[in-house]
């Protein structure tokens, strides 16, 4: 294979779902795959939510292993909703977020049930770049490396999946996007986002004056799933 990263779009339902078995919540641990030449990488675009927390959407790394039967959902957008001042703390980039590691088949049913819309592209590496990236997402899966502190705009669900490609296929997509302006600002898409909304977009416009009006990047709108699969989509080939 070609050094390229290329993107399909496959409609849910036409591949076979595979189960993966884990032990209790939280602590299932990846393994390397034995033949990574029987590993596909997809990204997971879902559409947005009734909750607010889920205005934008989400996103998701999916790593099937067909060798050894496993279909893993890598997720970093889990949080403690319960705890006090979740909405508060969302907001001001106060929370600690973690990966969240879960079958495929339990993830799309979930989503199937609260009518949320996901869209699955496929992610073409060669088998080092396939190599590097499960090396990260294992790194990353450990106990210890788990949580982080999440921030709406710089480091989140869609952030997390970026970098990651990013660094395997050589700083290819910051390189591309990293100097094209991007059309709006954090205020106006958070504006945009939250329609309807008024005393949630009242306190964001004071909570986000340091960065509400800086001039952004296609990079940093990657924060956005939907940008995020907008714009790898359109990277036809690297290299």
């Amino acid at each position: 294979m070609t050094n390229r990263c290329w993107f399909g779009v496959l409609l849910l339902g036409m591949m076979p779902l595979l189960v993966v078995t884990t032990p209790a919540r939280g602590q299932f641990q990846p393994p390397m795959p034995k033949n990574l030449e029987l590993v596909d990488f997809y990204l997971l675009t879902v559409g947005r939510g009734p909750a607010i927390h889920q205005n934008y959407g989400h996103t998701i790394l999916r790593v099937v292993d067909w060798g050894a039967g496993l279909d893993m959902n890598f997720n970093w957008g889990m949080f403690d909703f319960h705890k006090p001042g979740f909405i508060k703390n969302f907001y001001q980039g106060r929370l600690r977020y973690r990966l969240g590691i879960q079958s495929y088949r339990s993830v799309i049913e979930n989503y199937k049930e609260v009518g949320r819309s996901v869209i699955q592209d496929r992610i073409f590496l060669t088998e080092p770049q396939k190599r590097q990236l499960m090396n990260k997402i294992i790194w990353n899966a450990k106990p210890e490396n788990r949580e982080y502190d999440y921030h709406m705009y710089f480091d989140n669900c869609s952030t997390r999946p970026r970098d990651y490609l990013d660094t395997v296929l050589g700083g290819a997509i910051k390189a591309r996007y990293s100097q094209v302006p991007a059309k709006e600002t954090f205020r106006d898409i958070f504006r945009r986002a939250m329609a309807g909304l008024p005393l949630i977009v009242w306190g964001a416009d004071i909570t986000h004056n340091a960065v509400g009006d800086m001039p952004l990047t296609q990079w940093q709108e990657m924060f956005l799933p939907a940008k995020l699969k907008k714009y790898l989509g359109q990277m036809a080939a690297i290299g």
